[in-house]
C-alpha cells in the first residue's frame, strides 16, 4: 500500500512539473488534455486511479479516484508469494 501512495505521489510531483511546462510558452508540449494526460500518467496501472487533464484557463487537474484506489488495493496487495530454495 505504501508503493502504491508513494507512486501516486510522484504523479502529483510530475504534474506540478507538467504544470510549468504548461505555463512556458516555449516548451514542447501538447498543450490539449490529451497532451497532458500522455505527459502524466505513463504508467498504465495508474490510469484507472488518476484522473488528469487541463481546465478552461490551462490548470492541471490531478485527481485520485479513491473508489478505484481501495479497489486496487484489495485485488493486488497481500497476494505476492515469495519462492526461495
Amino acid at each position: 500500500m505504501l508503493d502504491m501512495e508513494r507512486n501516486i505521489e510522484k504523479k502529483r510531483g510530475l504534474a506540478c512539473e507538467v504544470q510549468l511546462r504548461v505555463d512556458n510558452p516555449k516548451a514542447r508540449l501538447d498543450k490539449t488534455a490529451e497532451g497532458v494526460r500522455k505527459a502524466i500518467t505513463l504508467d498504465k496501472t495508474f490510469t484507472a486511479l488518476i484522473s488528469v487533464g487541463l481546465d478552461d484557463e490551462g490548470k492541471v487537474l490531478f485527481e485520485v479516484d479513491e473508489d478505484a484506489k481501495k479497489s486496487y488495493a484489495r485485488r493486488m496487495f497481500g497476494k505476492k508469494l515469495i519462492v526461495t530454495d
